[in-house]
């Protein structure tokens, strides 16, 4: 099972299933209106392994716990940003509740000189994650991660993210995008 959190409209989550017929695909965000579309579309379709569940990263569905071997947050904002950019590692460790051992977390996150004021508001001071991947790796570490990497894209990488956001941003010559890949550790034994 994957869990793509903040989903947004769920057009992410759509396109993976398709391309996934095999792995179940849980889109999750905290605004229903903003799924509803990509959900209706999922029952139209008879999408069988794509579904929308309202939530968010501060208190994810208990039946979620230990059940994906995939999780991916794309293009995050507000909270969800904070939880895996500044990282805030009570949320990241909320995060890390969903994952089976050994899974694989995939965020991409991009920042511009416009979007100063949020990244402060979300306690994140530098957006490049390379300039602090030593703290980041402590963080990663508390909160049940072990950080595989730090990556640029360029903006025709994150054009190729194919979410919605990934459409909008991917022009802005200021904009900066960059994808963290962590594992959740094997549970202690």
């Amino acid at each position: 099972m994957a869990v793509d959190l903040g989903t947004g409209d769920g057009s992410f989550v759509l396109r993976a299933a398709a391309s996934a017929p095999a792995t179940l695909w849980i889109g999750l965000d905290p605004v229903a209106a903003a799924m509803a579309r990509s959900s209706s579309e999922a029952l139209r379709r008879r999408t069988g392994n794509a579904i929308f569940v309202l939530g968010a990263v501060e208190s994810l569905p208990g039946e979620l716990t230990a059940c994906a071997s995939r999780v991916t947050v794309n293009l995050p904002w507000g909270s969800l940003l904070r939880a895996v950019a500044a990282p805030e590692v009570t949320l990241l460790a909320n995060i890390a509740s969903i994952c089976q051992p050994g899974a694989c977390l995939e965020i991409v996150y991009s920042a511009s000189a416009r979007d100063t004021a949020e990244l402060a508001r979300v306690g994140l001071r530098e957006a490049d994650p390379e300039t602090r991947l030593a703290d980041l790796k402590l963080d990663y570490a508390d909160a049940g991660f072990r950080l595989d990497g730090v990556t640029r894209i360029d903006s025709a990488g994150l054009r190729d993210l194919g979410t919605t956001w990934a459409k909008r941003l991917w022009r802005d010559p200021e904009r900066q995008a960059w994808r963290i890949l962590a594992r959740a550790r094997p549970a202690a034994g």
